[in-house]
């Protein structure tokens, strides 16, 4: 019966009609139809959650399992190259034997457990479907899964097509099980509604999948999708529910593609735009003196002034009235700035930025800063030069043309994301390297009030987590972390952080497997960091005292900023490990000491918010090896894959990091206060020789503390110039919401 619903399927596309076809996941991860993967990708930063209970598919176990368990969690980290993380849980037991109790003990339940895998999937599109050619992509499903899991090991070539509201999919796949050829289609019936249909050398497989429609909500989509199979248990079906959003939808942080950023320095290059269709009619019929172009007649009226603006002369430029600069003053200081105020010639406002309260992101801080000094009545400078300084380190100069900057922030015909594709085309924003040599041409006129630092304050999460073990589908232990940074003189800050547990699975109990690893109260850090600035591209920083709770390290770290792509780092340290027989996996005993060298090179990518960073060296716990770090910034939130490599075992990783904390710090007094802008969560699978997994977390573990040169200087690169100049649109937005 089953076969006849899908050959009356495949001879239907003759009726069908036009409809838009996107991605979609599928229940093994990737996108794709029910089962199989198609030749689409998900979009860049396209972001896929789907939970299904599918038992046995590629299954090859004796004992049926009655009860599964899928998590699958899908991002389109770049155009045509998608990851995806799989955790898979199979139970053989009856129904009255499985747990009934709380959610944590159905996820920690070990009695007849068939399968507990965590794995990955990778999809990389080769070829893009045009008009005569199908799309192709290449799968890799279940990379890094359990050894006793081999046969969800596939790998796919994979063709599709699409006709109208049809689309088809062809392609072999290679496996240890049930390699051979496969095809499928899709019928998408509405908007929100499709069809699907595989068949595979093994079985059968039909799906009804459903979506709310885009309108509904503005942040996502929820799925739906039932499905039933004919092959090994011709009474199987499943059903999976799914949730699809966008990372760059109302994301803060935005990066300028090469076309709008090339127009920044250049200050006659033309707007480039895109005509309507009533633009291109009119062309069509040769009548383009008809056609009104605003941005021509933008840049027009624009040019007009600023020529009118030259031929004044720098004599038509006065100091600004003392009111009206005391009206700004005032109104950095209400924003919670503190900073120094000078001029150059009476033509170029100097502001040397020392403290703010936008912890998350500096580019906020900068966007708020610049939009007020832009947007102030009677304030007669033609040019802005911003020093940002942090503990009293310069870090960056950055210029600014003001009435330009001014014309950009008033556009009214866009908004947030809309802006990327609207900026002025002479907007002069240069960003360099902070000069030794500016304070002894600056005239300077208002200084800071209050010359003690502010103290920061922050409530950090920690997390200590098993995937897919032996004992449990799911363990933690988490706690809270309250974290002073106090500044002390230039470039030394005092760091002190403290452990307060919260909750852990039972798992993490005494005299259990993961006892070791539980987070413990107490003091975790207390370090003295001194940072220096040896050369206007070279920093040094010196750390000491006690971190990772047990550890009393000295640390030394230098980074050469050889360009505005590439930096080079080099890290040396001495410590003194807390380590007893069942905390390491490498039998040191207690009190033994060790060094650490690590040297690594990072290159940035801003055209993606993505940097690529490779170490090597002797880690924290003396192991030696490579590690290679791929992160891609989603605005705050930023997503990574990591390989590590010790010459014996291998393993990867993936990472996120989220933002719990608001982008402006509350300010208590001289304190400010947030939460944690970067909770961190890893997954790692590891490889040891004959391909089976186990658990090592302490594999090339780096020394690191609450004070780094790349996180607290410069702000995990997005105060780069090459990046910060790509930052234009966050700059705007952050003005328009925190004015």
């Amino acid at each position: 019966m089953l076969k006849q619903k899908l050959n009356l399927i495949f001879l239907g596309s003759l009726l069908s009609l036009s409809l838009n076809v996107t991605a979609a996941i599928s229940l093994q991860g990737y996108s794709g139809l029910i089962n199989l993967p198609d030749a689409e990708t998900a979009t860049d930063g396209q972001f896929s959650l789907l939970y299904s209970n599918q038992l046995d598919y590629d299954m090859e176990h004796r004992v049926k399992a009655v009860k599964g368990r899928n998590w699958m969690f899908q991002l389109g980290l770049f155009n045509r190259f998608e990851l995806t993380a799989r955790h898979m849980a199979r139970y053989s037991a009856r129904e009255r034997r499985y747990p009934q109790g709380s959610i944590l003990e159905r996820l920690n339940w070990q009695e007849d457990r068939l399968l507990n895998d965590l794995s990955a999937n990778l999809k990389i599109k080769l070829h893009q479907e045009s008009r005569t050619l199908p799309a192709v992509a290449l799968v890799a499903r279940d990379l890094g899964g359990a050894g006793n899991a081999t046969e969800f090991n596939a790998t796919f070539l994979t063709l599709s097509k699409r006709w109208h509201d049809w689309q088809f999919i062809g392609g072999y796949r290679h496996s240890d099980i049930h390699s051979g050829f496969y095809i499928g289609t899709e019928w998408q019936l509405h908007p929100s509604l499709a069809l699907l249909a595989e068949h595979e050398p093994q079985q059968y497989s039909l799906a009804l999948r459903a979506e709310t429609p885009k309108q509904w909500l503005s942040w996502g989509q929820f799925g739906l999708m039932a499905a039933a199979f004919d092959g090994n248990r011709p009474d199987e079906h499943s059903l999976a529910l799914t949730f699809t959003t966008s990372l760059h939808k109302n994301r803060n942080a935005m990066v300028m593609t090469d076309t709008t950023t090339a127009a920044i320095e250049r200050p006659d290059h033309s707007l480039p735009f895109e005509r309507s269709d009533e633009m291109a009619q009119s062309g069509r019929a040769n009548d383009k003196s008809s056609v009104v172009n605003p941005y021509r007649q933008w840049l027009e009226q624009r040019q007009q002034q600023e020529r009118a603006e030259s031929n004044a002369g720098a004599a038509s430029i006065k100091a600004a009235p003392s009111a009206v600069l005391a009206k700004l003053v005032k109104r950095l200081r209400d924003y919670g700035y503190r900073f120094h105020v000078g001029e150059v010639e009476q033509q170029t406002l100097v502001i040397e930025l020392t403290d703010h309260r936008f912890d998350r992101n500096a580019i906020d801080a900068l966007g708020l800063l610049l939009g007020a000094v832009a947007t102030t009545d009677s304030l007669h400078y033609s040019w802005l030069w911003l020093r940002v300084k942090r503990d009293g380190i310069a870090l960056w100069d950055i210029r600014v043309k003001l009435n330009e900057y001014r014309r950009y922030l008033e556009l009214s015909d866009c908004r947030a994301v809309e802006c990327l594709t609207r900026t002025p085309p002479s907007l002069t924003l240069k960003v360099m390297p902070a000069n030794a040599s500016w304070p002894l041409q600056v005239d300077w006129l208002i200084t800071a009030k209050d010359s003690w630092p502010l103290s920061e304050l922050a409530f950090r999460g920690g997390l200590k987590h098993r995937i897919g073990t032996e004992v449990g589908e799911y363990d933690y232990s988490l706690s809270l972390r309250p974290t002073l940074l106090q500044p002390l003189w230039h470039g030394a800050v005092l760091a002190l952080q403290g452990e307060v547990p919260l909750h852990h699975s039972r798992n993490f109990d005494d005299n259990q497997l993961f006892e070791s690893y539980r987070l413990q109260s107490g003091l975790r850090e207390l370090t003295l960091n001194q940072t220096l600035q040896l050369e206007r591209d070279w920093y040094n920083q010196s750390s000491l005292g006690i971190a990772r709770r047990d550890f009393y390290l000295l640390t030394n770290e230098t980074i050469w900023r050889q360009s505005e792509y590439r930096r080079l780092r080099l890290q040396l340290g001495h410590y003194q490990p807390y380590r007893d027989s069942s905390d390491s996996p490498y039998g040191y005993d207690e009190g033994d000491k060790g060094d650490s060298w690590l040297i690594g090179y990072r290159y940035l990518w801003p055209e993606w918010a993505s940097r690529i960073e490779l170490t090597a060296g002797q880690f924290l716990y003396q192991d030696r090896g490579i590690q290679l770090d791929l992160t891609r910034q989603f605005g705050d939130l930023s997503v990574g894959a990591t390989y590590k490599d010790d010459f014996d075992i291998r393993a990867v990783a993936l990472k996120v990091a989220l933002p719990l904390d608001s982008r402006r710090s509350w300010q208590v007094g001289p304190v400010k206060v947030h939460g944690d802008s970067a909770f961190e969560i890893e997954v790692q699978t590891t490889f040891i020789g004959d391909g089976n997994n186990t658990l090592k977390p302490l594999l090339l573990q780096q020394p690191v503390t609450e004070v780094s040169i790349a996180g607290r200087y410069l702000d995990d690169d997005r105060l780069d110039g090459v990046v910060l100049e790509r930052s234009l649109p966050r700059l705007r937005e952050a003005y328009w919401r925190f004015r």
